[in-house]
């Protein structure tokens, strides 16, 4: 019984840990599709650019292919506001 209650309370957690994960990359996803900052099926876009050799899918990652662009990027200061 003891195993059983312990085991209800573990998934419990683990269940609520992982619902609160979803819905903050879920809220975060529609402020960026709101403000025009992210298109909301992400993965199309990927894909488009992967096809139009802008991207290189490598796994489950993508990344630039022209190391010219991977500088600009990498270069690029994050603006604090």
């Amino acid at each position: 019984m003891f195993f059983f209650i312990t085991s209800l309370i573990v998934f419990i957690i683990i269940l609520g840990l992982e619902l609160y994960n979803f819905f903050r990359r879920f809220i975060l996803r529609l402020t960026l599709w709101l403000t025009g900052q992210m298109p909301w099926n992400i993965t199309r876009f990927l894909d488009y650019c992967t096809e139009r050799l802008i991207l290189q899918r490598v796994g489950d990652r993508y990344r630039f292919i022209h190391r010219l662009v991977q500088e600009h990027f990498a270069n690029l200061e994050i603006q604090k506001e």
